[in-house]
């Protein structure tokens, strides 16, 4: 009867230290809760860089505005030494020394001069639009930046709101420490599940 009695008391003492285990507080349970997002996070890669993006984006095309640029200035020095090489020139004296032709030189410099107002008019044709997609490759940067940094608040918010209704849940279910530092040391979800009572 007296062993009988002995196992009672050591099962009642038991249940009476189980019973009163300490409660895990709210900043043990968050510490949990966080530690259990984090475990049950998904793995993401890593976020392109929106201005190398927006950089192989724009440079093929600025790329080729440059190549279509070189071709059409090729193409006026080719209309200018056709037009050059077509002036006559008078034919020299048979005796004698060669003057200058005037009129030929006349000719020839009135036409260097067209040809180069309109090599300068097609650069800036090409300028302004290579302007025009920097300054769009710049917008486009922005709101890749914009958007990105956007979707980091949703997400933080959405993290911390997952953890404090977690928090909450487990002050509210009187979750023991023991079970709340069990699962903060947790290295993996499957670990982090044994952990209970």
């Amino acid at each position: 009867m007296k062993k009988l009695l002995g196992i009672v008391c050591v099962v009642g003492l038991a249940g009476l230290i189980v019973a009163c285990a300490p409660k895990a507080s709210k900043d043990d349970c968050t510490a949990a809760c966080q530690k259990n997002v984090d475990l049950n996070q998904p793995k993401k890669e890593a976020a392109a860089d929106p201005a190398a993006a927006a950089e192989k984006d724009f440079a093929a095309k600025i790329e080729q505005i440059n190549k279509d640029k070189e071709a059409a200035l090729a193409a006026i020095d080719k209309e200018l030494a056709d037009k050059l090489a077509a002036v006559k020139e008078a034919k020299p004296p048979k005796k004698g020394k060669a003057k200058p032709d005037k009129k030929a030189e006349e000719a020839k410099a009135k036409l260097n001069a067209e040809y180069a107002a309109k090599k300068e008019a097609k650069a800036k044709e090409f300028a302004d639009q290579i302007a025009a997609l920097e300054k769009g490759k710049a917008e486009m940067v922005e709101q890749a930046k914009a958007a990105a940094a956007k979707a980091a608040e949703e997400e933080k918010a959405a993290r911390e709101k997952a953890v404090a209704a977690c928090a909450e849940g487990c002050v509210n279910a009187g979750v023991k420490k023991s079970v709340t530092d069990c699962q903060q040391k947790a290295a993996s979800a499957e670990e982090f599940a044994k952990c209970v009572k």
